[in-house]
């Protein structure tokens, strides 16, 4: 793959295209999306449309006839459709993180995956407790698991397994685990004040046979240049995977984030006081308030195209594993992008009165939205922040690639890295 300076996007006829079926969509994703929220999964007219838009192979190998788009990429078509509908753009991101997981795995697990071609919904679940067994060459599965994204629409779902086994670097070793959806039971349980269209179900198997190459070690899978990579040319499934896991997420704050205040302002530009029949928008505070928020939704776009663009250029680079301050800075980042996403919807959520509240109101709908996004384990505050101080002041972070290396405040400058 040709290389590209910090910042400067690998573009592609596939990725235009993609960009392009991602803003066609908006107006029928908008209309549908109380729809969603009613049905708590994504109807299947939509289901389709991001078919027929090649939505869900945008990061599924060349190999299997996938796009294979390069890392900056998801950002961009995701962030897109979520200012129309946050279930939506969580769906189609969830997908493309678990197809780049996928493309890890051993041949003949992407093999059984791709056989009908490289269209296909991945869900996943890590919550829960599963108990896995080795019988002969299969492999024995029983357990529940919790948040299975989009699996009423998935072809497949990976689960993740803790076993006695102790991995090189001395915890349990983690499996995830390949199961055809439909060999689960799925529990009706999303009920969620937001991002209520991802269907988030729990999910169930009872001793279910598993072949042996649907089992992968997340010690060998997650690290730098896994089995799989070996059947791809892009940096996508050779990097470590949890940082680009973690930042799959940008394109969905940042997108429900702006969608909300587009919102906002059209409902805001026809409000009349209902007291003082006063337009609302002559009011200075009100003025002021989109303002501050305007400012920290620019604030955060900046950080997420920052941590976008950083990872795309260390992977295209070839540098598989990222350096301690790559480490602490996105570590710390992306909590804090999404902390200025909340805080600029929720300023403007609570001008709106009484009108605000309604659960019609889309504005509402995407602060739901985001609310839940900003819930996910990647986002724990005190968790990726501590990090960086810790590096910052020599502390020991228990993490060997980011205690290696000591750290200043400012090594992470932008501006010294564009």
């Amino acid at each position: 793959m040709t290389t590209a300076a910090m910042g400067t996007k690998v573009r592609s006829d596939s990725y235009t295209r993609i960009l392009g079926a991602a803003h066609d969509l908006l107006p029928d994703l908008t209309a549908r999306a109380t729809r969603t929220e009613e049905l708590r999964k994504l109807p299947d007219e939509t289901v389709n449309d991001l078919k027929t838009a090649n939505l869900f192979s945008c990061f599924s190998p060349k190999h299997y006839g996938g796009l294979e788009l390069d890392w900056a990429h998801l950002a961009d078509f995701t962030k897109t459709l979520g200012t129309a509908c946050g279930s939506v753009s969580w769906i189609v991101t969830a997908s493309a993180a678990h197809n780049i997981l996928l493309g890890r795995f051993p041949k003949k697990s992407q093999d059984d995956v791709y056989s009908k071609g490289s269209e296909i919904i991945i869900s996943m679940a890590l919550a829960g407790e599963g108990q896995l067994v080795r019988k002969a060459e299969n492999y024995i599965l029983h357990g529940r698991w919790q948040f299975a994204s989009g699996i009423d629409h998935a072809d497949w779902v990976i689960v993740g397994v803790k076993t006695e086994e102790i991995d090189r670097s001395g915890r349990n070793r983690f499996y995830w685990v390949l199961v055809e959806s439909n060999k689960v039971t799925i529990h009706d349980t999303w009920r969620a004040i937001g991002l209520r269209g991802t269907g988030s179900n729990d999910i169930e198997v009872t001793n279910l046979s598993i072949p042996e190459h649907h089992v992968f070690p997340s010690d060998e899978c997650d690290q730098a240049h896994p089995p799989g990579a070996a059947l791809h040319p892009s940096y996508i499934y050779r990097v470590e995977y949890f940082h680009y896991f973690r930042a799959s997420l940008i394109g969905p704050i940042l997108g429900v984030t702006r969608g909300a205040l587009e919102a906002y302002v059209q409902q805001t530009r026809g409000r009349i006081g209902k007291i003082g029949s006063e337009r609302v928008v002559d009011q200075l505070p009100v003025q002021v308030k989109i303002s501050e928020s305007a400012a920290e939704l620019r604030t955060a776009e900046l950080l997420g195209r920052y941590m976008r663009d950083t990872l795309a250029d260390r992977g295209r680079q070839g540098a598989v594993s990222l350096s301690a301050v790559d480490r602490v800075a996105l570590n710390r980042d992306l909590p804090h992008m999404a902390r200025l996403c909340n805080q600029s919807v929720d300023r403007l959520a609570r001008m709106m009165g009484a009108s605000g509240i309604e659960e019609s109101n889309s504005v509402h709908r995407l602060r739901g939205d985001l609310t839940a996004m900003s819930a996910h384990g990647a986002m724990q505050w005190e968790r990726y922040l501590a990090p960086y101080g810790q590096w910052v002041f020599g502390v020991p972070s228990g993490d060997p690639e980011i205690d290696k290396e000591p750290g200043e405040p400012g090594m992470e400058d932008f501006f010294l890295q564009v």
